[in-house]
């Protein structure tokens, strides 16, 4: 039996494994190959969302080459509509290894304010900001179903139809998230007292 056919063979193989481990370490230098997103977070078609690896962020995928958009996760975790008749996005972010939530108006996330969230840890930034807000705006439409909904109050008092009462940071009568402008410590210092009882038959 010949073993130049087995040697040829071999070669040939060999040739094909050292091209594949090139294709490989150019797809890694130009742009990772898609891994899919990470469980918890929620992606777009042409997006994918990461948490775990070396990699981690939003990434826009392209037939030859992914672009990293972001390096941390980011996501419209929640849509709200306020008792003002304006839309509000709740964005879920890393920073490090700590998760931060904001909900802010809608406007705020499609305009250049989006800016400040960088001072949250959000991973924004001017260079950034078009590709990312690209982005939020085709999570939060492709994901509207599964998206949870809140009410937002924004001002003191009563709203919706007087079935609840907002006194600062707390609802009472029903569920929802106050986004009343105030200061902070004033907020923090309103507190419910008194007895239901004897205001009862005026309700």
């Amino acid at each position: 039996m010949k073993l130049w056919r087995p040697l040829a063979v071999a070669a040939k193989l060999g040739e094909k494994i050292t091209r594949l481990r090139n294709l490989a370490k150019a797809l890694e230098e130009e742009g990772r190959a898609s891994q899919g997103t990470t469980a918890g977070w929620l992606g777009a078609p042409g997006y994918e969302v990461t948490a775990d690896g070396e990699s981690p962020g939003v990434w826009k995928l392209g037939e030859k080459k992914n672009t990293r958009i972001t390096s941390a996760p980011i996501n419209v975790s929640a849509v709200g509509y306020g008792d003002d008749g304006t839309y509000y996005n709740e964005l879920r972010f890393l920073y490090g290894a700590e998760e931060h939530r904001r909900l802010i108006p809608r406007v705020v996330v499609a305009g250049p304010d989006i800016l400040s969230l960088a001072g949250y840890g959000a991973p924004v930034s001017l260079g950034n900001r078009p590709a990312l807000q690209a982005f939020l705006q085709a999570q939060e439409q492709a994901n509207l179903s599964r998206i949870p909904r809140v009410q937002v109050m924004t001002r003191f008092g009563w709203n919706l139809a007087k079935r609840v009462f907002v006194l600062g940071k707390r609802i009472i009568g029903g569920s929802g998230v106050s986004v009343v402008e105030a200061d902070e410590r004033f907020l923090d210092a309103l507190q419910p007292a008194g007895d239901l009882r004897a205001t009862s038959p005026w309700f």
